[in-house]
């Protein structure tokens, strides 16, 4: 996707460095099994999280935006 984006930006003859990339990372519930039962991106120990992170920074990411999923929420009942 980045390297089309690159490609794309460059013919219309724009400064594909002066984009800004942002990824919207989902966290999922670890009790959520991929489809191909594989670790989720973004998901694991911490070291692999910050693995994670550092891939997506390699491949030119900016910035990630963290989205908490998960089958149900719990709520703290407030007095």
């Amino acid at each position: 996707m980045i390297i089309a984006t690159k490609q794309l930006t460059e013919a219309e003859g724009r400064d594909f460095s002066a984009l800004t990339i942002s990824y919207k990372a989902p966290l999922y519930d670890t009790g959520i099994a991929s489809p191909d039962g594989s670790r989720r991106p973004f998901s694991g120990e911490p070291e692999d999280i910050a693995g994670a992170i550092r891939t997506f920074a390699a491949i030119g990411v900016h910035e990630l935006i963290f989205d908490c999923r998960g089958h149900r929420l719990r709520f703290r009942s407030w007095p």
